[in-house]
């Protein structure tokens, strides 16, 4: 398992900590992610409060998952378009991904306010929030699927040092700004 994010300071400590190659980066994320699903399942299964659990989840959810998205939306998933401008099935697969993450960022605050309910009040998830987390943790996981198994080998093979070099800069940058911003 590994160690919870930190809410203060989460995509501060992942800017630091961002390998050279950032596909190796977007690929501890999405390991990360797997953690979080696997958080947000227990909550949603338990009947008795798990406040450090919903912590970790919230700081990841709220700290580096915009970020992320960000990351592959406006900068990994442009890239490979390039790479391969007529692959319509590569092209299909990252117009569902954007949708995915759409959809993600639509439903994630409502996550969070269920989590921070948990945290406060140091409470079990009710019924109907333990069924919208489940449903938030079942969507991400069959988005890291696509991710991990067709986008990240692609991008492993299209794209050049440049690309990455690129890539990660703009990965770097925006884990290092003002969450306010």
């Amino acid at each position: 398992m590994m160690p919870p994010i930190p809410d203060i300071g989460a995509r501060a400590a992942l800017a630091a900590a961002l390998p050279d190659n950032p596909l190796e980066g977007l690929t501890n994320e999405h390991m990360h992610l797997r953690e979080v699903c696997a958080h947000l399942d227990a909550l949603a299964a338990s009947s008795r409060a798990q406040p450090v659990l919903a912590l970790a989840a919230r700081a990841f959810i709220r700290g580096v998952l915009p970020a992320h998205a960000r990351d592959e939306d406006e900068d990994l998933f442009p890239l490979l378009r390039r790479c391969a401008p007529d692959d319509r099935d590569l092209h299909g697969t990252l117009d569902r991904l954007s949708r995915d993450h759409r959809e993600i960022a639509t439903t994630r605050p409502g996550v969070i306010a269920i989590l921070e309910r948990i945290i406060t009040d140091n409470a079990a998830p009710t019924p109907a929030e333990a069924a919208r987390l489940t449903a938030f943790a079942d969507l991400e996981r069959r988005h890291l699927l696509v991710e991990n198994a067709v986008i990240l080998p692609l991008a492993r093979g299209y794209l050049k040092a440049r690309d990455l070099k690129r890539l990660r800069q703009r990965m770097q940058a925006r884990r290092s700004a003002d969450p306010g911003e």
